[in-house]
């Protein structure tokens, strides 16, 4: 669609500004064109937006001085005693500000019919613009090549015709959008702009047309990550259709009219527009606010009330005070303050695996509360007799979801607030209090310092705080002072995130990442980087065993959840002996995962779905043969939504199993540490050790071996390079030999076993301790090295995708 050539410009407002009486006087003889500096005016505006399917967006104007340039045509007419055409023209003032903050905030939610897709966009950015000196600037605006210009006002002053005087604001913001991510169905904003444009009519009458335009180039991408965009098109390639797609607002509101009375000198002025609009699938309410002013200097500073907030870390469920200082002017000059959270993030839930109800015994906050609901899951282990997948059921009891669990994660409270009033997006259905991301002062302000108390509900809260005090009808940012503030000086940052990637600067030197979406844990050191959560999911933390912790981004970590609930102790047996190979076991309960997944909660800096392990006893489970296993893994691989299982035989008694030396079955032996004497390794931690193995990718240390019968004795039979080979305490190394032939097989028939006779003995080595997983082929035994598998410690692999 064509527009017209007043439209070109982003982001603009019809608004009432103050301008010197000296330039509006058209009755005085002045050149045909002048440009006249003013440093002592002020101008805020903020329009801010709300749809029916969850966009809004926010984006504000601060303008500090202004360069008048006065084009005065219908003066210069009727001086020269022309009268023609006089209704065509008008005397142009055009104000362009000298420095210019823009800052836009929005989440974008839309949908299309014709491929029937939805599609949610974020964008965060502040640019700040200056213009050149005076001298340089009026020189280029003869030469018509003014800079980039954010923002300029236009007044149409038709009062020489005895009409009225309109002013119009015209401005223009644009810039790259967010970065490409090749995420399944993440929308992604590629050169990405916001636009509006607010016309208004010259006259009495209100008859012009007027569009806000927020406008994002969108991509999606396949599963395959194949990048699909606009427009109807062949598939290339089975790649796919392609979508794109922009969002237009129309907003629309009554001219604004200068008086001939007022004292432009000494002028403030405060406004407030509104309008609904429809577009794309959507509704938005749309607000305008703008006030202009006199610039006047203040001492007033923001702060955080805790000195070691530059190292601070979120907790769903904490406060966090932050303290507005009135030095100049006082209490008594101030007529309001306002606290102002912006871009703060809406996390599902309050930690990865975790939502709101996991925290209290009975919810604090909302009004439904807490309660248990049952959850069905199938998945599968091995096959039937007909050679399909062998279904498995478990039915867990999980917690409902809490609606703090999808609103910002850090907010205003009335009840911690109770001498402010709630901001205009407040909100209070289902809560047991009242909501908001901003605060004005409800009373005289009587003291020198004033205190927003901000509740933190997510271990990953990222926002920013401003502050304002209203001082003759003009409102006023204070200074944000501090090791956190941003670096205009105007905003804190909560908590310190310079670089606005998700991960506190504090927690990234720490740790010494600063990629958000890696997922390239190494320790312990392996063939295979990673372990599912990325640098985020990790900094965010989860729950284990009611416990919310933040894991480390560099070591590997796998989550079991024994839904026998049999084999608690020994899980935790089977945790100290992987910690001391810096591998990281986390115990799960029930309410602290869903659908088996570990990172339920999806948001922007996820890899992928990152499964949990559960173990389950024999006795759930009878339809799976176990023959005569102790244990048995969905296969040997990483969990998946398909294979995440392991069976544990419940009818064995946990025995414990010691070698001929009790000392040399100690990991700390084997790796060369002080030797600890006595130590015993229970038999389920064993099974559980071995299992857990195979679904982080293990295989057993060799095939070949089995059960034979020997003098009406039952017994397994071990060989060299079989299940036993390898080092003698790894965890995926057999230990229940009777026998051993000193072969590279177990013979079955009739005849391989009368000649093997005089091969096989009595098992002649220990046991082994299962206590640990090896780090190379090599054998202490009479197996000798392990020939399939073994160097188990490098090659496990737990990310499920």
């Amino acid at each position: 669609m064509k527009q017209p050539y007043h439209q070109i410009f982003f982001i603009c407002f019809l608004l009432t500004l103050l301008c010197p009486s000296t330039v509006l006087a058209a009755d005085q003889e002045l050149p045909f064109t002048t440009v006249t500096e003013y440093r002592d005016r002020v101008a805020h505006l903020t329009l801010t937006g709300k749809g029916d399917q969850g966009s809004r967006f926010k984006i504000s104007y601060t303008c500090k001085g202004f360069y008048v340039w006065a084009n005065r045509i219908l003066s210069g007419m009727k001086n020269a005693g022309m009268f023609q055409g006089l209704d065509l023209v008008s005397d142009i003032y055009t104000l362009y500000p000298i420095h210019t903050q823009v800052t836009i905030e929005a989440r974008v939610h839309d949908q299309y019919d014709n491929h029937h897709v939805e599609w949610t966009n974020v964008i965060n950015q502040s640019k700040s613009f200056s213009l050149p000196d005076y001298e340089t600037f009026s020189r280029l605006l003869d030469d018509k090549k003014l800079p980039f210009i954010p923002l300029h006002i236009s007044l149409n002053d038709r009062r020489a015709a005895g009409e009225d005087c309109n002013i119009e604001l015209m401005g223009q913001f644009g810039g790259a959008g967010v970065k490409p991510k090749t995420i399944p169905f993440m929308v992604i904003t590629d050169a990405a702009g916001s636009s509006m444009v607010i016309d208004h009519s010259k006259g009495t009458s209100w008859t012009g047309s007027s569009f806000l335009v927020n406008q994002f180039s969108c991509m999606r991408y396949t599963k395959e990550k194949c990048r699909v965009s606009s427009g109807p098109s062949k598939p290339e390639g089975g790649r796919g259709p392609q979508n794109q797609g922009a969002i237009w607002i129309e907003f629309s509101a009554p001219p604004q009219k200068i008086e001939d009375d007022i004292d432009l000198d000494n002028l403030f002025l405060n406004g407030e527009l509104e309008q609904s609009s429809h577009n794309s699938k959507e509704s938005f309410d749309v607000t305008m606010k703008y006030h202009i002013g006199l610039i006047k200097e203040i001492d007033v500073t923001l702060e955080p009330e805790d000195d070691r907030e530059l190292a601070w870390r979120p907790l769903p469920g904490e406060n966090r005070n932050y303290i507005l200082t009135l030095n100049e002017p006082g209490p008594k000059e101030v007529e309001k303050v306002r606290f102002i959270l912006h871009s703060t993030t809406e996390h599902p839930g309050i930690a990865t695996n975790a939502g709101n109800h996991l925290r209290e015994e009975q919810c604090p906050d909302c009004k439904k509360g807490k309660k248990l609901k049952k959850r069905f899951w199938e998945t599968f282990l091995g096959r039937d007799p007909s050679n399909e997948p062998l279904p498995i059921y478990r039915i867990y009891n999980q917690y409902n979801d809490c609606p703090i669990d999808s609103l910002p994660d850090l907010f205003f409270k009335d009840q911690e607030n109770p001498d402010y009033e709630m901001g205009d997006e407040a909100i209070s259905e289902k809560l047991n209090y009242t909501i908001s991301q901003e605060i004005i002062s409800r009373e005289e302000i009587k003291e020198k310092t004033c205190t927003a108390v901000v509740s933190v509900m997510d271990s990953a809260a990222t926002t920013q705080l401003s502050a304002e005090i209203l001082w003759g009808g003009v409102w006023y940012e204070a200074k944000a002072v501090g090791r956190t503030a941003n670096e205009t000086g105007t905003r804190l940052l909560i908590p310190l995130d310079r670089d606005h990637n998700s991960l506190p600067d504090h927690w990234e030197s720490d740790n010494g990442v600063d990629d958000p979406d890696e997922d390239n844990d190494n320790i312990p050191a392996g063939d295979f980087q990673g372990d599912g959560l990325t640098n985020f999911e990790e900094y965010r933390g989860i729950y284990s065993e009611g416990e919310l912790t933040r894991l480390l981004p560099n070591n590997k970590d796998l989550f079991v959840y024994d839904d026998s609930t049999r084999y608690h102790s020994a899980l935790h047996e089977v945790r100290k002996q992987y910690e001391a190979q810096d591998l990281t076991l986390w115990i799960l309960e029930e309410d602290e995962f869903r659908d088996d997944l570990i990172n339920y909660n999806e948001g922007e800096h996820r890899g992928g779905d990152q499964y949990i392990i559960v173990i389950m006893g024999y006795h759930a489970v009878p339809q799976v043969a176990m023959k005569t296993a102790a244990g048995l893994a969905a296969h040997a691989g990483p969990p998946t939504r398909t294979a995440n299982t392991i069976i544990i035989d419940t009818g064995q008694s946990d025995l414990s199993w010691v070698g001929e030396d009790p000392d040399q079955t100690t990991l700390a032996s084997l790796l060369g540490s002080e030797k600890v004497t006595g130590y015993y390794t229970s038999h389920y931690a064993q099974v559980l050790g071995h299992e857990i193995g195979h679904l982080q990718s293990l295989p057993h240390h060799g095939i070949g071996e089995g059960y034979r019968t020997i003098n009406n004795k039952k017994g397994w039979v071990a060989c060299i390079g079989g299940e036993h080979s390898g080092n003698l305490y790894c965890f995926m190394k057999y230990n229940n030999a009777t026998w051993f032939v000193n072969l590279d097989f177990v013979p079955q028939t009739s005849l391989g076993q009368m000649l093997s006779s005089e091969k096989l003995i009595p098992y002649p080595d220990t046991r082994g301790a299962m206590n640990h997983f090896c780090n190379s082929k090599a054998g202490n035994g009479c197996c000798e090295n392990a020939d399939e598998g073994g160097s188990c410690l490098k090659l496990l692999n737990g990310r499920s995708f």
